[in-house]
């Protein structure tokens, strides 16, 4: 039975090793029967490109040259770090979002395409999600569900790492995050009715889906690495105004709770509490449509990759490719050992807020 729907997972920068899985499929002729594609955070701008019907080197060529660590080498003036306490952020994601622009203003002719114009274009269906902080809720974006709303605002919200990147501004004004936060790994999606061509089938057998990490392993939000990224976010930071603005913060909703997110460590609270409401992932006990990326993979530099190196040299981002490529080829051999996953019950979908 021919695959027809491809997921990716969010990783941060080890979406390079989905990067190197791509070379997989294509060597093996999965690319070709593959009608949709979900993603979230970066696996999402991994499923854009896939969307696109870029080739499988075009894809590679634009993650060797992409700059994971955007602005990391500017001086943060006291403008930047007001910006981080009034809108959220370190960084603008103004680069990631004009690369992307670039790509879809050759491939579509403009780089402000709806889902509605990438469908009637021909190009496969993408299925992006973002977390809605203000509302707690995820959010779905597809041709089906938001065809009006701009395929490049999705894919850049869904990649909004919180507190790296400042958060996008929902229709509403709702502030919309990194979808990861609620699902990053959203398989679920493709068990609905609609998606299934035997509708007695427990999922989805024309599902396939690069995980990265080995299947079963826990997917745990909100890590100690988590945290400690989000302190080196104040490293390089105006002092002063540091001290200043930490000075204004409202510290008595850390008791009462925030009833909005009137500053930054409102804003914070809400993040976590969003995180919570995390729904638990469930078992689909025969699924054998997932490819696992065992990520303990030492490269050249000395170390396994962290979702938050984001300085990684060309050298480096090939070998992880490579790495991906490999662990790919296992699936195809037959020798993955474990064949669970992480994923929704058909009966028991998600909550999600369709814009």
């Amino acid at each position: 039975m021919p695959y027809r729907n491809l997921v990716f997972k969010g990783g941060g920068v080890k979406v390079l090793y989905s990067v190197g899985a791509m070379e997989a499929l294509e060597e093996h002729g999965v690319l070709d029967s593959i009608e949709r594609v979900a993603g979230v955070s970066s696996g999402a701008v991994l499923g854009l490109l896939t969307a696109m019907d870029m080739s499988v080197e075009e894809i590679r060529d634009f993650f060797l040259k992409v700059p994971f660590a955007e602005e990391a080498e500017a001086v943060c003036l006291p403008e930047q770090t007001n910006r981080f306490f009034e809108e959220y952020g370190r960084y603008t994601g103004e680069k990631l979002l004009g690369q992307l622009c670039s790509l879809l203003e050759k491939k579509c002719g403009t780089s402000s395409v709806t889902f509605a114009e990438m469908h009637d274009l021909g190009f496969k269906d993408l299925y992006v999600f973002a977390t809605d902080v203000t509302n707690k809720k995820l959010v779905q974006y597809s041709w089906e569900d938001t065809p009006d709303y701009s395929v490049v605002d999705a894919v850049r919200a869904s990649a909004s790492y919180p507190f790296y990147f400042v958060p996008c501004r929902g229709p509403n004004g709702e502030l919309l995050v990194d979808g990861g936060l609620l699902d990053n790994y959203p398989l679920w999606l493709f068990d609905q009715p609609q998606f299934l061509s035997d509708p007695d089938a427990d999922y989805n057998k024309e599902t396939l889906a690069i995980h990265i990490g080995m299947c079963g392993e826990e997917q745990t939000l909100w890590t100690h690495k988590d945290l400690l990224f989000m302190m080196q976010l104040f490293n390089d930071m105006h002092p002063g105004v540091i001290s200043k603005r930490i000075g204004e913060l409202d510290f008595s909703q850390v008791l009462s709770g925030p009833a909005e997110y009137n500053d930054l460590l409102g804003y914070l609270m809400y993040i976590f509490d969003a995180g919570r409401t995390a729904q638990p992932r469930y078992h689909h006990p025969n699924f054998a449509g997932e490819m696992s990326i065992d990520t303990n993979f030492v490269s050249s530099n000395g170390r396994v990759l962290s979702t938050f190196d984001l300085d990684l040299s060309e050298e480096v981002r090939r070998e992880l490719m490579e790495h991906g490529k490999k662990e790919a080829n296992k699936f195809f051999e037959e020798v993955c050992l474990l064949e669970t996953e992480f994923c929704f019950l058909p009966e028991d979908p998600p909550q999600i807020d369709l814009l």
